[in-house]
């Protein structure tokens, strides 16, 4: 009976509530986007714990590859950079991608030094992107491109929803569910 909103979080229960940004969508149009620009053999790189959200993401990866006509190649590693790095550098040991999206910028920023380590060029040999454009992503080098979580702009909606709730002011019809724009900040990792 208590009023919630999930923030960032997407909640596969009509009735919950939720604010956050499209991540199968930004996921598809990112590895659309990627595809156009020539590049076939990309990565989806995601951790081995279950999230709602990384699934949503490794979702429109797919979706976009197998539409290309690609093999999709999803990684799962730990989520965790001191465990990530030894799995970075077995799946570096003798392929890389030429593009690898990965879920979260800490995890990009750590694949990106793994591949350094491995004299991998970013972005000439290999572009990363992140999820979210958090400070890891200016302090990276090169800079992450990142498909943005715009988190002002979701926790203002989540209150605003939360307050409606709270004050049973909902319109009939209204959705539990938005969806805020997101856009993609274009930095150095990629071409």
């Amino acid at each position: 009976s208590i009023p919630v909103v999930l923030t960032n979080i997407v909640c596969g229960d009509p009735d919950i509530p939720y604010v956050s940004i499209d991540y199968y969508k930004a996921a598809y149009e990112m590895t659309k986007e990627m595809i156009k620009r020539g590049n076939k053999n990309i990565w989806m790189i995601t951790t081995v714990r279950k999230y709602v959200v990384n699934d949503l993401k490794v979702s429109g990866y797919v979706k976009a590859m197998e539409e290309a006509g690609l093999e999709p190649c999803v990684k799962h590693v730990p989520g965790k950079t001191e465990l990530n790095e030894p799995a970075y550098e077995e799946a570096l040991k003798n392929d890389h991608p030429d593009v690898a999206i990965v879920v979260r910028d800490s995890m990009a920023v750590s694949f990106i030094n793994v591949a350094r380590l491995q004299h991998i060029h970013i972005p000439d040999e290999m572009q990363v992107i992140g999820f979210q454009n958090t400070r890891y992503s200016e302090l990276s080098r090169p800079k992450l491109t990142c498909i943005n979580t715009p988190i002002y702009e979701i926790g203002e909606k989540s209150m605003d929803l939360l307050t409606k709730l709270m004050e049973q002011t909902l319109e009939e019809g209204e959705d539990l569910h938005e969806n805020i724009p997101y856009e993609v900040i274009w930095r150095d990792s990629t071409k």
